[in-house]
């Protein structure tokens, strides 16, 4: 079920390549998650991978979670309205 009150679909023109300071340091395999991210308002990914959330976290108005983290945050705060 779609609900684009916490869905947002991104066409593929939206889609632009990263930067030149930010496209070095993402990992080959991670590059379409930050620029999928850099569509959206807030630049949020959520991850399990260590090596994405120190190369990217705080960069460019980037947050990166690991998931244990949000998992926390989010079971501590109720999902929401």
């Amino acid at each position: 079920m779609y609900d684009p009150s916490v869905v947002r679909l991104v066409d593929e023109d939206e889609i632009s390549p990263l930067s030149s300071s930010l496209g070095p340091i993402v990992p080959r395999k991670d590059v379409y998650l930050v620029e999928l991210a850099s569509v959206t308002a807030d630049k949020t990914i959520v991850t399990t991978d260590r090596a994405l959330h120190d190369q990217v976290h705080g960069r460019q108005g980037f947050q990166v979670l690991l998931l244990d983290e949000f998992l926390k945050s989010y079971l501590a705060s109720g999902p929401g309205p």
